[in-house]
């Protein structure tokens, strides 16, 4: 009797512990798919009154689902960037409560789809997708969860850790023995070591309303890398206002359109101290034709100042404008609006961008295509294509070298040294030759700090207090920077 107890006890608890384990392999199912597990159960309604069932997990790939298809009718880039990373890791940035609460309502959806097709700027999803990307393929290829755990202590979170840790020690391997496509081996900048994981914090909070990621071994191998492998800014060649004048007066002698149009690229980038994404970036009729509530005209009546408009620039956060001095009398050949107009008429540029839609807003800058063989462009007319930053280098270069400006020039000794100048021109000269010139006139002509950085548009967090003395309109800004401009361009 007492044996039969005894096998009976025995049966009984190697069933249940069968079935315990089979409790476990159910409850660890989906880790390796990339899918948070929440701590509620991992169940909860479809939508409110219904008495159907899901799981979080269904929820998440059901919610990504809706919110991917609505995101795709945007005519925006970075709207269709968001659904791609839905579809992706199947998982909504709704918490499993709200996802619950606005399924099925048009009204709660459509406002989800509008918030994150529009908080994200196309350019910073572009520069941040491609890291994000490498971290979904190395879970998946790994077997790692892509996400962390809803609770960040415990045997999970230390699981997801040790796989972001590894994936931490692959990238800095893969940074620092960088091959690139010359066959130059060259370890990338820390800056580029430490974006990446910012790029994939953005995501993660930005898009999938996570917490984001921070461990001890990434911070360390952060230093590391620093130490390592440091890198030091290198200065764009500025190009002074004197050979701004001597490369606009040879390419305009020569009479060849590709000559013409990087002249008055050139004198447009100049006056207004922009980068090559402000010039890619400029909206074309409001520049030419806009009545500002606050500004005033895009064009002044009195010929003082030209406004030219961007859809964005660096450190301005949403459309924004740069203020150019009209110039008269002995330089009215630098004008900037003068030049703008001309490549913008003569190349059918005004009607190449439409302002409701992201994809159709083209640079002004035409198209240019090298003839076989040949130092020469040719410009084209059709105003869906334009110039990308690369051709337009090559251009610039060949440019500067038929007007004698390719020689090399002396760098101080510590530049020599420590590398932290180039002798080769770049797009950048133009706004390092802003400054450069003005600066380079010393006592014969003072111009205040808060002066200059209006006119380049630069952080206002890099002067202090920069911005409360820049209280004047346009027409007062264009009458403080106009003595510059015509000494910079005309001093010897």
């Amino acid at each position: 009797m007492e044996a039969t107890s005894s096998n009976m006890w025995q049966t009984a608890a190697a069933v249940i512990t069968v079935i315990l384990v089979i409790m476990t392999l159910w409850w660890n199912r989906d880790k390796h798919q990339g899918v948070v597990r929440h701590a509620d159960s991992s169940r909860t309604r479809s939508r409110a009154g219904s008495r159907g069932r899901v799981t979080v997990n269904e929820l998440n790939r059901q919610v990504a689902e809706e919110l991917s298809a609505r995101l795709r009718l945007s005519p925006t880039r970075s709207a269709n960037r968001v659904a791609s990373m839905l579809d992706t890791a199947q998982r909504t940035p709704l918490y499993p409560e709200l996802a619950v609460a606005i399924q099925g309502d048009d009204i709660a959806l459509n406002a989800m789809v509008e918030m994150l097709g529009s908080q994200q700027r196309e350019s910073t999803l572009k520069q941040y997708i491609p890291a994000w990307e490498k971290w979904v393929e190395f879970a998946q290829k790994h077997e790692r969860l892509i996400f962390p755990p809803a609770e960040r202590t415990g045997l999970e979170y230390r699981d997801f850790t040790a796989g972001f840790d590894k994936f931490a020690l692959h990238h800095y391997t893969l940074c620092n023995q960088r091959t690139y496509k010359s066959g130059r081996k060259k370890p990338l900048a820390p800056k580029a070591f430490v974006r990446t994981f910012s790029a994939i914090n953005h995501v993660l909070v930005n898009v999938f309303n996570v917490k984001r990621i921070e461990t001890s071994l990434v911070n360390r191998l952060t230093q590391a890398y620093h130490l390592r492998y440091p890198h030091r800014t290198v200065k764009a060649r500025p190009m002074l206002g004197t050979q701004l004048v001597k490369l606009v007066r040879v390419a305009r002698a020569t009479g060849q359109p590709w000559l013409e149009l990087v002249a008055n690229v050139a004198i447009v980038a100049w006056m207004s101290t922009g980068r090559w994404s402000d010039l890619k970036n400029v909206l074309i009729r409001k520049s030419l034709d806009h009545v500002c509530p606050v500004m005033g005209h895009s064009v002044d009546p009195n010929d003082q100042y030209w406004h030219m408009y961007m859809h964005e620039r660096k450190n301005v956060n949403g459309e924004c404008v740069a203020e150019c001095a009209r110039l008269h009398g002995a330089g009215s050949e630098f004008d900037a609006l003068t030049s703008f107009r001309s490549v913008v008429t003569k190349y059918n540029r005004v009607g190449c961008q439409d302002y409701d839609n992201e994809q159709t807003r083209h640079s002004w800058i035409p198209h240019c295509s090298k003839v076989q063989g040949k130092k020469l462009w040719v410009v084209s007319t059709d105003p869906s294509r334009y110039c990308g930053y690369n051709t337009f280098l090559q251009m610039l270069r060949e440019a500067l070298r038929i007007a004698g400006l390719h020689d090399k020039f002396d760098l101080t000794e510590r530049e020599k040294s420590e590398g932290l100048a180039t002798q080769e021109w770049s797009v950048h000269a133009f706004r390092m030759g802003f400054v450069t010139s003005v600066r380079n006139l010393g006592q014969e002509l003072s111009l205040n700090v808060e002066t200059v950085a209006r006119q380049g548009g630069w952080n206002v967090n890099s002067v202090p207090t920069i911005m409360g003395y820049n209280n004047g309109d346009s027409t007062e800004h264009a009458k403080a920077v106009r003595p510059a401009i015509i000494a910079s361009l005309f001093n010897k």
